[in-house]
């Protein structure tokens, strides 16, 4: 069954227009981003990005409590470290784009 164009726009305009943020996911987390209302209802804790990178001590902070729900993040940190090395070896140059990142 296909979706009427009408729809596939209203549910667009519906994501687009921040309404979706505001709900919160089957754990109770915030679906959306730091300034969404939800946050208010959620114990979150945010910190200045320690991280290399194009975020690294940036104006915006980065949701820490989000990073702690992940399992061993420590691990994910050094596995993406890996990752990234290999690339930049193999091609000869720094990580720039999301499709290098991909």
């Amino acid at each position: 069954m296909q979706a009427r164009t009408g729809d596939v726009s209203q549910v667009l305009d519906w994501i687009v227009s921040r309404h979706v943020h505001e709900y919160l996911d089957t754990l109770g987390r915030p679906v959306g981003e730091g300034r969404a209302a939800a946050f208010q209802q959620v114990k979150t804790e945010m910190r200045t990005c320690p991280y290399a990178g194009s975020r690294f001590h940036h104006g915006k902070p980065m949701n820490v409590s989000a990073l702690q729900q992940m399992p061993d993040w420590p691990q994910v940190v050094a596995v993406l470290r890996w990752f990234s090395q290999r690339y930049r070896v193999r091609t000869q140059r720094e990580i720039t784009t999301a499709d290098d990142l991909a």
